[in-house]
């Protein structure tokens, strides 16, 4: 490679300035890597990710928004409704 500086403007070399070499080794193609590695690589597989996957148990993603309340509003209102049965079959057993 020369290190002169090149014609240009700036004085800096120019990208077809340089010289490539050929690389030292041939370079396979896929089908003749394919055939010289026949039994060193595999396709993908799943095993084991399944057992991976439910160790620690599958989680339903988490949901980031307010939920509604109308469930917990019913559930308060019979709850509300048998604490006051309680309190007055309490009373009653109490006075008599």
């Amino acid at each position: 490679m020369d290190l002169l500086p090149s014609n240009s403007a700036s004085g800096r070399k120019q990208l077809s300035d340089r010289k490539i070499s050929p690389p030292s080794s041939p370079l396979l193609t896929t089908n003749e890597m394919a055939k010289s590695k026949k039994c060193e690589f595999h396709s993908h597989t799943n095993h084991n990710q399944n057992k991976k996957a439910h160790r620690n148990g599958i989680k339903k993603p988490k949901t980031h928004y307010a939920g509604s309340m109308k469930g917990f509003r019913r559930n308060q209102k019979y709850a509300r409704l048998g604490t006051q049965k309680a309190l007055a079959a309490k009373k009653a057993e109490a006075a008599a």
